[in-house]
């Protein structure tokens, strides 16, 4: 999706937000009293993915290729050098 540009992970950002989350651990219990996750879905596993999709790294170049592949119905275009 990103056309071979920069995406990377951050282990050490990954680590801090799930030992320092609390507030987003709290949201999503009461989200779970709510019923607002689909059935079969755990506040802990929602709250690790959230934590994963908050440690993933790119420059702008690559946050503009996703966000237009994203854009074009998940097709790469390559259109600029």
């Amino acid at each position: 999706m990103s056309g071979g540009e920069y995406v990377d992970f951050n282990d050490a950002v990954y680590m801090s937000e799930k030992q320092t989350g609390h507030r987003n651990a709290a949201l999503a219990h009461y989200m779970m009293e709510k019923r607002c996750f689909p059935r079969g879905v755990q506040a802990h596993d929602a709250l690790d993915f959230y934590f994963r999709l908050c440690s993933i790294e790119v420059n702008a170049k690559s946050a503009a290729v996703l966000a237009a592949t994203l854009a074009n119905a998940g097709f790469f275009l390559y259109c600029c050098g």
